[in-house]
């Protein structure tokens, strides 16, 4: 993390970087929702934030609602740790987050 993050953020903007994967500071997305979303604003269309960090299919929600992003990144270890061969857990796991997606992206897109 950075000491002076509105500097930094800059330069990664003028590096010609396309994304910024990151926590918005904290231990997770969700914690660091309200400066995700601070981030989201002040890049506009310059950069995607990217949000990451804990996020699964039980907090996607919350994120998606706090941070107002369109991308996340999920490592699903908060789910399923790394060193896991369990592959029919991450394939669950996978599929309960593309399902929860589906849901928040329709409830985005229905007409009112």
């Amino acid at each position: 993390m950075s000491r002076e993050p509105g500097s930094s953020f800059e330069d990664v903007i003028q590096s010609g970087a396309k994304r910024i994967l990151t926590s918005g500071g904290a231990k997770s997305a969700l914690e660091g929702a309200a400066v995700l979303a601070e981030l989201i604003e002040a890049a506009g269309e310059r950069i995607v934030i990217v949000p990451g960090a804990g996020i699964n299919a039980a907090n996607i929600e919350q994120v998606v609602r706090r941070a107002r992003a369109r991308e996340f990144h999920s490592g699903l270890s908060t789910a399923l740790p790394y060193w896991s061969m369990d592959y029919k857990k991450l394939e669950e796991e996978v599929r309960k987050l593309g399902e929860r997606l589906a849901q928040i992206n329709d409830t985005q897109t229905a007409p009112e």
